[in-house]
């Protein structure tokens, strides 16, 4: 039986892009693509897991008609599910994406 707590707060989409995450250390930053993505969240699949509760700023490389757009978005690892080969990660943005604060990933989304 489905709770209200296990039904997400935003329909998730499949959406495919580079995405690099960067931690807060300064430490190089990990690359990553995207499988899906909300307002809410992203889920993406990385070779080297990231650390599960630390938050990281996300840079979606985008493509437009002008070329490649980089938008930086602030999110929290919320889960990391990971083997020998690859990690799949579900990250929840610190804010729920907005036309004000991530125009171009909101307008790709909207775009699906």
């Amino acid at each position: 039986m489905t709770t209200p707590q296990d039904r997400r707060r935003y329909v998730r989409s499949p959406f495919f892009s580079r995405v690099t995450l960067t931690p807060p250390s300064g430490a190089p930053p990990a690359e990553a693509r995207s499988v899906d993505i909300s307002l809410g969240g992203v889920g993406l699949v990385c070779q080297e897991p990231p650390v599960a509760g630390r938050v990281y700023t996300l840079t979606f490389y985008l493509r437009t008609p002008r070329g490649v757009v980089p938008e930086e978005i602030p999110g929290r690892v919320a889960a990391v599910r990971a083997d020998d080969n690859a990690a799949l990660v579900g990250v929840e943005f610190l804010e729920p994406l907005s036309r004000q604060s991530s125009p171009a990933l909101v307008r790709a989304i909207e775009e699906l």
